[in-house]
């Protein structure tokens, strides 16, 4: 991750939403006559940053080792 990314607090954003616009002509004709229209098309991509991808694994990891203490526990109570 880049430095210039980081927030005023030194954290890096979980998400990070890249935005584009692209602005096209169509024609267009409507009772014989033609007509030019700007169209401006937004698209917005959010992408998941290194940070967030950490934080998915480690509650993935805390679930999975509480499952398996669990089940020992269990196995030693029978």
């Amino acid at each position: 991750m880049t430095e210039d990314v980081k927030k005023a607090d030194g954290t890096t954003p979980k998400k990070l939403s890249l935005q584009r616009r692209t602005k096209t002509t169509v024609s267009t004709t409507t009772g014989g006559k033609a007509k030019e229209v700007q169209v401006e098309v937004r698209k917005k991509r959010t992408v998941p940053t290194d940070a967030a991808q950490r934080a998915e694994e480690a509650k993935l990891k805390a679930i999975q080792e509480a499952e398996r203490l669990a089940a020992e526990k269990a196995k030693k109570e029978s």
